[in-house]
């Protein structure tokens, strides 16, 4: 956009990792939709099921845990400190995110981060 004109000068399509998806002038597609894959959240639902190449993950932890959970909501670890939060809309959210005494976030919503990697697989 042209800012003095208020002017849309160029619209650039972004790539969805189709074939003939817009990288090579003239080969996108008018319905640009055809490309995108829906991010199902359900296993049971997936077209290609679920994983099976993954290897059982142990996390042990002999001394104790290296982090505490107080007030039900704050966590403490390392120099990291942060509170986490749920509702209804974004379920999982951090709140008040800070290392070593230095605000880093305010808020995150964990579900934001998260449908960004599915859509990406």
């Amino acid at each position: 956009m042209d800012a003095r004109t208020h002017e849309i000068v160029r619209i650039d399509h972004l790539a969805t990792g189709g074939t003939e998806d817009g990288l090579a002038y003239g080969t996108r597609s008018k319905d640009f939709l055809q490309n995108c894959k829906p991010a199902e959240y359900v296993p049971e639902l997936l077209p290609q099921g679920v994983r099976t190449d993954l290897k059982q993950l142990n996390v042990v932890q002999p001394d104790g845990p290296s982090f505490k959970v107080t007030d039900e909501s704050l966590v403490e670890w390392q120099k990291w400190r942060f509170r986490v939060g749920f509702n209804y809309r974004e379920g999982a959210t951090l709140h008040d995110i800070r290392y070593d005494g230095r605000s880093i976030m305010y808020r995150l919503s964990v579900s934001e981060m998260v449908r960004l990697l599915l859509m990406c697989f």
